[in-house]
Formats: C-alpha cells, sequence, structure tokens
C-alpha cells in the first residue's frame, strides 16, 4: 500500500516565543519583549480555535510626559515554569509587566509598574485587528469588532460578531482607565488590567469583575501554588513541559460546558485544533494523569465519549466527527491502552463498570476487529506518523494493542475473551514479525503476513519501546539485534551534536526520540540533549536540526510535551 503524503513542513520562523495559558485561554506567542500577538479559545460551534490576533494585542507602554518611552534590556522569567515576568529599563526607569492566566479561570490579568520617575504612567496598548479560526490552517474570518465602554461594569468589551456573538473580552483596571489611541492608561505608576474572556459580550464585562474581586496578588499566589502542584511528580527538567502539555492540549469550550482535546492549542503547529487518539492518549493523557488525576478522568471520558465513534480515523473534528479520514490501529489501540493505565494507576475499578466507558470500549472493539487480518495480526492503512504504508501489519501497532488487551484482561475486564485474544495476537507478532537483519534476528517494521517485510523504524511508534509496553525483555537478542538495527543501520537515525531518530516524515532528529531513549534504558542520551539543546525555545517540537539542536518542524508542540514528560516520570521511576 502507498499513496499521497502530507509530510511535516519546515518551521521558517523560529523566533523564540513563550507560550502560556490556561484550559480556558492560550497566549501562544507572547514575544521576548513582552507583546501578546494573539489569543485563543477553544469554541464548540466552530469545533476549533477561534483566535483574536493585534499589532499586538496586548503590549506594555510607559508614558512621561503624555510621550511613550521606548523600553529596553528586556529579560524574562518564569514563575514555577509558567507565568511569565519580563523586566525593562528606560533609563532610570524600571518596569515590570507580568501576564497571568490564572488556573480555572476563564480571563487573563495584565500587570504592569514602574519605578524610577514620579510621574511615570503605566498604560496597555490594546490593538486588535483580525479574528482567525485555526485548524490546520490560520484562516481570517469575515466578522465584525466592535468596542464599546459598559458603565455598570466599568468595562471595556471588545465583542466580535459574525450575525450573532462569537467571542468577547472585557477589559477594566483596578481604577478607571482611559481608552485614549489604543492605549488603556493608568493615572498612576501601576497597572492591572482584568481581562474576561467569553462568548459574548455580557459574559465577558461580568468576568472582568469577577477577575478584579478575585485580585491580581492572590491569584499570582494561589496560581504559583497550583502550578508547584501539577508540576510536583515531574523532574525539574521537563516540569515547564508537563505545563505546556496540560494546558495547551486541552481546552474549556468558551461557547459550552465541554472541554476539547486536541494535539497543540498553538497555530505554531502545522494541525492545531484537532483531535488525535494518539497525540491525546499515548502522549499527553499519561502526563496529565501524574498531574492530576481528576482532570485525567475528565479528559478521558471525553475522550471515549466523542471519539469513539469513529475510533482510529487519522484526525477527528473536536466534536470527534472525521477530519482527516484513513486507519490508524494505534489511534484505536491507545483507547483500551489508556483505559488500562488509568485504572492501573488510580485503582479506580469501578471505572470499568461505568456503561459509558463499556459501550466506548465495544464499539473501539468492533473497530478494530474490521482490520483482523488472516495471519492473526490486524492491518493499518496508516502509520505512526500518519503516511501511507508499504505492508499493512505493523508490529509496534499489534504490540500496542495486544498490551491494551491484555492490560484490561489483567484488570478483570472481559478477562477470559482478552486474555485470549491478546496471547494469540502475541505469538501472531513472534511468528510474523521476526526477520533476518544485518546482524541476526530482529523485530521487523511491518509484514504482508506472507513472508515479505520490511526493514525500519518511527520514533512516532517505535520497535525500542517493545520491552516498556511488556512484550518482551530487553535483553532478548531479537530485540538487541533490533535496536542495534535502528540505532546503526537506520538512514533516519541522525549522529551529531545533538542525535536523535527522525523518519520520512519529518527527516530530523526528533522529541519522540527522546521520550522512547527515556523509556528504553537510555536516558542519559536523552537528558544531555534536553538539558543543552534550544528546541523550541526550551519546549518539545517534532523535528529539530542535529546540529544546532533548534526546532525544525512541529513548533508549538504540546503532546509531544507530554510525551517527554511522563517518559521522564517513568524513567525516574524504575
Amino acid at each position: 500500500m502507498s499513496g499521497p503524503t502530507t509530510f511535516a513542513p519546515p518551521v521558517t520562523d523560529r523566533s523564540p516565543v513563550v507560550p502560556t495559558g490556561n484550559t480556558w485561554v492560550a497566549l501562544p506567542d507572547i514575544t521576548l519583549e513582552g507583546q501578546v500577538r494573539s489569543l485563543n479559545v477553544t469554541h464548540q460551534g466552530v469545533s476549533g480555535l477561534l483566535a483574536l490576533l493585534g499589532e499586538p494585542l496586548f503590549e506594555p507602554v510607559v508614558l512621561l510626559g503624555g510621550q511613550v518611552v521606548t523600553l529596553e534590556n528586556w529579560q524574562v522569567n518564569l514563575r514555577e515554569g509558567w507565568i511569565p515576568e519580563f523586566s525593562a529599563q528606560a533609563g532610570d526607569l524600571t518596569v515590570k509587566w507580568i501576564i497571568l492566566t490564572p488556573p480555572g479561570e476563564q480571563g487573563l490579568m495584565l500587570h504592569l509598574s514602574v519605578t524610577g520617575h514620579p510621574e511615570a504612567q503605566a498604560a496597555l496598548r490594546f490593538r486588535p485587528t483580525t479574528v482567525h479560526l485555526q485548524r490546520f490552517r490560520n484562516d481570517p474570518l469575515d466578522v465584525s469588532l466592535t468596542e464599546t465602554f459598559d458603565s455598570w461594569t466599568g468595562a471595556y468589551v471588545l465583542e466580535v460578531r459574525a450575525g450573532v456573538p462569537l467571542l468577547a473580552l472585557g477589559l477594566r483596571g483596578e481604577s478607571a482607565l482611559t481608552r485614549q489611541d489604543n492605549l488603556l492608561i493608568s493615572q498612576s505608576a501601576d497597572c492591572t488590567v482584568y481581562v474576561g474572556v467569553a462568548a459574548d459580550a455580557d459574559g465577558a464585562r461580568t468576568t472582568s469583575v469577577h477577575l478584579a474581586r478575585l485580585g491580581f496578588q492572590a491569584e499570582l499566589e494561589r496560581s504559583a501554588t497550583e502550578l508547584a502542584r501539577l508540576a510536583g511528580p515531574f523532574p525539574p527538567l521537563v516540569k515547564r513541559h508537563a505545563l505546556h502539555n496540560y494546558f495547551f492540549s486541552a481546552g474549556d469550550e468558551v461557547d459550552g460546558v465541554g472541554q476539547a482535546l486536541m494535539t497543540s492549542r498553538s497555530p505554531r503547529y502545522y494541525v492545531a485544533g484537532a483531535f488525535w487518539a494518539r497525540d491525546a492518549l499515548l502522549w499527553s493523557f499519561p502526563a496529565v494523569l501524574y498531574a492530576d488525576v481528576d482532570t485525567a478522568e475528565s479528559r478521558l471520558l471525553t475522550a471515549l465519549e466523542r471519539h469513539t465513534w469513529t475510533p482510529g480515523e487519522h484526525a477527528q473534528y473536536l466534536n470527534g466527527r472525521p477530519l482527516y479520514p484513513g486507519f490508524e490501529l494505534d489511534e484505536a489501540a491507545a483507547f483500551p491502552w489508556a483505559v488500562a493505565r488509568f485504572v492501573q494507576h488510580t485503582e479506580r475499578f469501578d471505572f470499568l463498570q461505568d456503561p459509558q466507558v463499556r459501550r466506548a470500549l465495544e464499539r473501539v472493539h468492533r473497530r478494530i476487529g474490521r482490520a483482523a487480518h488472516p495471519s492473526g495480526l490486524y492491518a493499518t492503512m496508516l502509520g505512526p506518523t500518519d503516511d501511507p504504508v508499504t505492508y499493512p501489519l505493523l508490529t509496534y501497532d499489534n504490540v500496542l494493542l495486544a498490551s491494551g488487551w491484555r492490560g484490561l484482561a489483567r484488570l478483570g475486564y472481559q478477562k477470559e475473551a482478552l486474555s485470549t485474544q491478546a496471547g494469540a495476537l502475541e505469538q501472531a507478532i513472534w511468528k510474523r514479525c521476526v526477520g533476518d537483519g544485518l546482524h541476526g534476528q530482529q523485530f521487523v517494521w511491518a509484514t504482508d503476513g506472507a513472508g515479505q517485510y520490511q526493514l525500519h523504524d518511527e520514533p512516532a511508534g517505535s520497535l525500542t519501546l517493545l520491552p516498556h509496553l511488556g512484550f518482551c525483555n530487553a535483553e532478548h537478542d531479537v530485540y538487541r539485534q533490533t535496536e542495534r538495527w535502528i540505532t546503526n543501520e537506520n538512514p533516519y537515525h541522525y549522529s551529531g551534536t545533538f542525535s536523535g531518530q527522525g523518519s520520512p516524515h519529518f527527516p530530523y532528529p526528533s522529541c519522540f526520540s527522546l521520550a522512547n531513549m527515556l523509556l528504553s534504558g537510555q536516558g542519559e542520551v536523552a537528558q544531555d540533549v534536553l538539558v543543552r539543546a534550544p528546541l523550541d525555545a526550551g519546549l518539545a517540537c517534532e523535528g529539530y536540526d542535529v546540529n544546532s539542536g533548534e526546532v525544525r518542524t512541529g513548533a508549538g508542540f504540546a503532546a509531544c510535551s507530554g510525551f517527554l514528560a511522563w517518559a521522564a516520570v517513568d524513567e525516574q521511576m524504575r
């Protein structure tokens, strides 16, 4: 099987950015000078991300004698790895600028303080320009942007309409602000602007009042405590990755009561704003499970309820409908694997008795059953990097499926049937998925089930993970020869300053490869790259340059941050 491919496009703009956000609001592209270029929300009505862009959208401004002062020597510190705290200077003036998205709150708080001159005034430039639908593409929408002042709440309100309201922001200060020439001007050298975000003006203006009642300083302290709790289980090297995953791989819907799961809320990722079961359940979910069990359960239930009607489809809209068709066995197998991992981790055995969970697993099982092959294996149309396969029977995919089935059986779910199916599948893998390599017998990447096979590997679903998935011992000779081939003969293994494995989909070393190393006993190599490589301004990316360590494909990749984070925890626990 073969066909057209949609390989990862190269990242052309590698300017570093500082993302932050909560599950309501994402700020994916803050510059190193503290400019907030855009804000996005998860929107049920468009089944994607709605983004408000500006020139810039928000920017700190200092006035002296009515004139804008040029700020220089910008520095940024991330409190708890997530709250951007900027500083800058202008002569004797010192500026502090904090961008806070309090966890659980429907908005953000922007705080600017100026010292060094008694007549300095703090101000916020607010210059919204366009609204985009972000889902794969970044498409401008034909909408109206209307700004008014609401005397009841004391908020300036921006409402986005396309006949009916789609999105609104309410902005108010702790004291009165003056709106002039795209600025919101404070009467003093300190300025806090509370920005409520909602689906319409009423929600936005009242939310800004709520945020002001909470207060900036109290929320800054509460947020720092909550972020420390969420990142607590993770080694220091990946705490920021864990938070990036937690806040950018799911979003609360601004116009509904649900949440949506996605591979990233950053438009810098080339297929943002859509659902992949692999990304959500194999990469993101285990990290969320370590961070907060209740959130993990909620996200798993969302995946089961929304995304098991067409399980295994390459990509789905946020509402569960097929977006990019094509069956991927690893994505279907992700559902039983994630359920088993959740119950094993939490010991919430009643989860498996939930009728919705059982019906979802039955839907997945029926779809996988249609992929059964006479060889005893299960077939796929697309591989773990979403491209057509040479042969339809992939070793990794089948091992992942057997791992999920066996995990559920050990927990008592359809114990006899799934134990039998897992055992038969494991036997078929040993019989059909081992072939001759350069150094002896090794696991093959794919086979036709009748003797033809392919030696290959892809880090998004690597054969190096077979021991981690419980299929074989890492000392087994067939596995050791497989590792040897991947490291020495694989044409997509890149050796250099920042070594790692890539694939035809992204011909660069990848952060998937680093996660695989952490899970397969090569943690020191992965940690060395994570310490030294810039990657995507310190966060995970799909592919990075073997010599510079800079991002080359897949910037803003939240689910990959999750994969790195939970792999580091698992490595630490061994």
